[in-house]
């Protein structure tokens, strides 16, 4: 499936770099910077892993019911990155720090979802177990009992009650 976003998604932070050298505090430089994605598209191929039926469970294989997501390697994005360091004589959007973000992003985006490598998101157990399925009844003490997997449960004909 296709995906286009092209809304603006914002990530700004501002801090204080405090240089040490050569001696302990000699300045406090402010930093803000501003990562914007301006643009996204891809291909988005989307996965569900169903669980394996118990019995056939094995230690290398999952237990849980599981959605898989991966983008395909044509992907494109544009980001827009804003920075300001300075006090009193501000650099501003400087191209060095706006290369680098931009290759960080990518990078990180590239290893963990571009196509061999997926991302995948465990789904909760919507459907109960036989064990928690069905009606609570009374033992002969009085007390609720919920059956469970071990529990046998008997089944009776119409035909065996009249002989």
């Amino acid at each position: 499936m296709d995906v286009d976003l092209s809304d603006i998604i914002t990530l700004a932070i501002e801090t204080k770099l405090h240089l040490n050298y050569p001696r302990p505090s000699i300045a406090v430089l402010p930093v803000s910077l501003s990562v914007s994605l301006v643009n996204f598209a891809a291909s988005l191929s989307v996965s569900f892993v169903p669980r394996p039926p118990l019995p056939l469970a094995t230690a290398e294989s999952p237990t849980t019911t599981a959605l898989t997501f991966t983008f395909a390697p044509d992907f494109s994005f544009d980001i827009s990155v804003r920075s300001l360091v300075g006090a009193r004589s501000r650099l501003q959007d400087i191209p060095k720090i706006s290369q680098l973000v931009e290759s960080r992003v990518r990078l990180w985006f590239v290893e963990r979802c571009v196509q061999p490598r997926y991302q995948r998101v465990v789904l909760p157990n919507f459907w109960p177990s036989r064990a928690k399925e069905g009606s609570q009844s009374q033992d002969q003490d009085g007390q609720d009992h919920v059956p469970d997997e071990d529990d046998d449960v008997a089944v009776e004909d119409d035909e065996s009650e009249k002989m």
